[in-house]
């Protein structure tokens, strides 16, 4: 009969998550980077996916993430909105340049 158990260690089967591909890209500077996907113990698929509801729970990171040719996962960093200005009458500063 086939041997069913192997030796191995948890400890070097760790995925790398989220929070520290997100942190490991922002220590970076850059304004893209690919994300080395076999370095992360998981699918393209999965990192794709989690950065992205990673993302949504963290806007003001103003972060994207993109997937291109089924493969390659990439961060973007992208400029913040702007912040209108309010005027007296509460309306935004934009709105009050059309009149």
């Amino acid at each position: 009969m086939a041997e069913l158990l192997k030796d191995s260690s948890l400890r070097t089967m760790r995925t790398v998550g989220s929070k520290e591909i997100v942190k490991q890209f922002l220590d970076s500077g850059a304004e893209q980077k690919e994300i080395e996907i076999s370095a992360t113990g998981r699918d393209a698929d999965t990192v794709y996916v989690s950065l992205g509801l990673f993302l949504q729970r963290h806007p003001t990171l103003n972060l994207t993430v993109h997937k291109r040719q089924g493969c390659k996962v990439f961060l973007v960093k992208h400029a913040p909105e702007p912040v209108k200005e309010q005027t007296d009458d509460g309306a935004g500063l934009e709105s009050n340049l059309d009149a």
